[in-house]
């Protein structure tokens, strides 16, 4: 749990590697990115991973990118929640690139008029590098009421 960017990990002109680790019930209580920040002096690599119920009190439930692009290759984005953008929200970011990457139930519900990833669609390859548009879709709660928000809390 973070007060400020990046539940998880907050990376400040850092290029690591980041493969095939889950990332589950993060939270920035006060600020943007539940799980992972990258500020514009940083360009990870990111495969495989998979980001579940984490969740931002302004920009990002999973990823809030500043300034650099986004490559994703693989990876699930699942139950993630903010005010803007669901599952990952960008400032100024010029590409974002997402790779085999499944997305359900990411949410994002500032106001009627907010930006938020169960309605906008994202341009994506698949395996074939046919591009695709999809759509981020929200979790039905057990009665079928739309939305489920489980986030579960990390335990300190």
């Amino acid at each position: 749990m973070a007060n400020n960017h990046g539940g998880a990990i907050k990376l400040v002109n850092s290029s690591p590697t980041i493969l095939e680790t889950n990332f589950t019930g993060n939270r920035s209580q006060v600020n943007s990115a539940g799980a992972i920040y990258i500020d514009s002096t940083s360009s990870p690599t990111l495969s495989n991973n998979g980001f579940y119920s984490n969740s931002a009190a302004q920009f990002g439930g999973a990823f809030f990118v500043e300034d650099t692009d986004l490559l994703i290759n693989g990876g699930s984005f699942v139950g993630n929640y903010a005010n803007y953008g669901g599952a990952i929200a960008t400032q100024g970011t010029m590409a974002v690139s997402l790779s085999n990457v499944m997305a359900l139930g990411n949410e994002a519900n500032s106001s009627s008029s907010s930006s938020d990833s169960c309605k906008k669609n994202i341009s994506c390859k698949n395996p074939s590098g046919n591009v695709r548009s999809f759509r981020f879709f929200p979790l039905l709660n057990k009665d079928n009421k739309y939305p489920a928000r489980e986030v579960v809390p990390r335990k300190e």
